[in-house]
């Protein structure tokens, strides 16, 4: 069994993800494997899917070159060189796609003790992520840790407001205990910078054969379930961060309250899924502190949608499946039935 592997799955990545694999390999503490998971577009009928987004071709010094072609149609470009942080690619289709079996799927191509998950725009800040990722592991009783996010540059005072409140700067360990004080922020944790303890993922079945979104919190309730912790760790820094408009923000409310409704006996003893109330709650407070009306307006706005989009969610089995494909984000999803 080797030590440490990161898991990836993409999707057309953007231009930084040469630079994502790029700093994996200038780690203080470099993987053994990075796997990528590569989903591939579905094909018009005069493409030839032979090579149309991913092929394999030897190099003179007998090293793999590897190219996946990105989102405006480049191609990006790594070599193998050595043990250290040799990258794998999986391909997968769009149909099979699915937020917890995809990263279930790389895991199983990994013999790792302990697993890293990423998302294909999270960017590490320095060198030290993968050291500092780990270092809760040494409490045995630790089986999943995550990172801190950072925003990207230019995003408003709210969002970078609502992103101090899900990543703060001191380190905390969460266990069982918290759960009638924190609720569902209790099982949360993000698959865009977080590591797994193999042997408690083994134990406990993974993150599961179908699910829709938020598949970290599914395995989070498992682990605090189970009696482990998760511990967060403001040390391993990445910069990522999603921003959603209106329309958006409804779908993936909507989804929210989907996997809510599916995984109620798991949730249960937290309560609401909703983990956004008490960060809003927070950034609307600094915001009047402040003054700032407008942003605590939109704000607000976007809390009433989210509501409503997480009820309907909830509710999902009452509505008609032509409508559900109008409401969620993840409509791939969908395609294989109800």
């Amino acid at each position: 069994m080797s030590g440490i592997d990161v898991i990836i799955p993409t999707f057309r990545p953007g231009r930084e993800f040469e630079k994502l694999i790029d700093r994996l390999r200038k780690q203080t503490v470099v993987p053994d494997n990075i796997i990528i998971v590569n989903t591939l577009p579905r094909l018009s009928k005069r493409q030839d899917e032979k090579g149309s987004i991913i092929n394999f071709a030897p190099r003179p010094e007998k090293t793999d070159s590897l190219s996946i072609k990105g989102e405006d149609g480049f191609n990006i470009n790594f070599y193998n060189e050595g043990e250290e942080g040799k990258i794998s690619v999986f391909n997968i289709r769009q149909d099979e796609f699915d937020h917890g079996a995809t990263r279930d799927y790389g895991i199983a191509m990994s013999d790792a003790q302990f697993i890293i998950l990423m998302n294909q725009e999270a960017l590490p800040l320095d060198a030290r992520m993968i050291e500092e990722l780990v270092k809760p592991f040494e409490d045995k009783t630790v089986a999943c840790s995550y990172g801190r996010q950072f925003c990207r540059r230019g995003e408003n005072k709210t969002q970078q407001l609502l992103q101090k409140c899900y990543f703060p700067g001191k380190p905390y360990v969460k266990s069982g205990a918290d759960l009638k004080r924190k609720g569902m922020e209790t099982y949360f944790c993000s698959n865009a910078c977080a590591a797994y303890r193999r042997s408690v993922y083994n134990e406990l079945g993974g993150f599961g054969v179908r699910t829709i979104f938020n598949e970290d919190i599914v395995l989070g309730a498992k682990i605090i379930g189970a009696g482990y912790k998760i511990a967060y760790t403001p040390y391993a820094r990445v910069r990522y961060h999603k921003v959603y408009d209106a329309k958006q923000s409804f779908q993936r409310s909507f989804d929210l309250g989907v996997l809510s409704s599916q995984y109620r006996d798991l949730f249960k003893a937290a309560g609401t899924i909703t983990e956004e109330t008490p960060a809003v709650k927070r950034t609307a407070a600094k915001l009047m502190k402040d003054n700032n009306y407008i942003m605590l307006t939109r704000l607000l706005v976007f809390d009433v949608i989210d509501a409503v989009g997480y009820e309907a969610g909830i509710n999902y089995e009452k509505i008609p499946a032509q409508l559900i494909r109008k409401l969620t984000l993840n409509k791939e999803y969908w395609r294989k039935g109800l």
